[in-house]
């Protein structure tokens, strides 16, 4: 029985596997294990990197209403990150930093080189 969208299971999620091929298709199966230890899903993936980007980003969204990221909200609160620093890199000459801006300044600088894949 599939249960209707109900609240989603707490995180983190972990994948196990791949520990059984479904059937004639040789699809390897991807246990799904909440934050007890406890199953709850299984993932048919052929490649492995599907299954765990999958599971991936479940724990990364954590505390995301699933709302939010329907709308892209991760993708939107990277493009205000860009803009962000970009108004702190470039707010002119005449105006210095203060240590708060500067801080602020350096995280996103990490961040957005995470995102980017650069660091």
């Amino acid at each position: 029985m599939i249960m209707e969208w109900v609240q989603h299971s707490s995180g983190p999620w972990q994948l196990k596997g791949p520990d059984y091929v479904c059937g004639g298709y040789n699809v390897p199966r991807w246990r799904v294990r909440g934050s007890h230890g406890e199953e709850i899903g299984e993932l048919y993936a052929f490649n492995g990197a599907d299954a765990r980007r999958i599971v991936t980003c479940v724990n990364a969204c954590e505390g995301i209403p699933t709302k939010a990221l329907e709308s892209s909200v991760v993708r939107e609160l990277v493009q205000a990150a860009e803009r962000a620093l970009y108004a702190l890199e470039n707010g002119g000459p005449e105006r210095l930093l203060d240590a708060v801006e500067i801080d602020a300044r350096e995280r996103l600088r990490t961040v957005l080189a995470r995102v980017r894949g650069d660091a």
